[in-house]
């Protein structure tokens, strides 16, 4: 079976339709590595402007950016069949011990 058929409603989609999804895909990309650029570089320059240690507290921008790559790279480079049936596995034998423990 194809991953594919798995998401709903992959199969009723246009080629319009996954061409305007793709472009706005690339465009969250390229927004999320201008923002985690700017976010790197903005407490460095808060710190040489200002000479304050708790400028190097806004490295934590960071994180809103990396969740957002994050799933945006996980979608565009989905996992290989081997992979895929590994996380099935996992989860059927989660399954077995939680039945098993109730």
């Amino acid at each position: 079976m194809s991953k594919n058929l798995l998401w709903p409603g992959s199969h009723i989609r246009s080629s319009r339709d996954t061409s305007i999804m793709w472009a706005m895909r690339w465009f969250l990309l390229v927004f999320t590595l201008i923002w985690l650029l700017a976010a790197m570089a903005f407490p460095v320059v808060a710190f040489c402007l200002t000479r304050n240690l708790y400028s190097f507290t806004l490295f934590t921008t960071r994180a809103p950016p990396i969740g957002i790559l994050y799933w945006i790279v996980r979608f565009v480079f989905p996992m290989d069949e081997k992979t895929f049936e590994l996380k099935k596995l996992q989860i059927q034998m989660k399954a077995e011990n939680n039945k098993k423990n109730n």
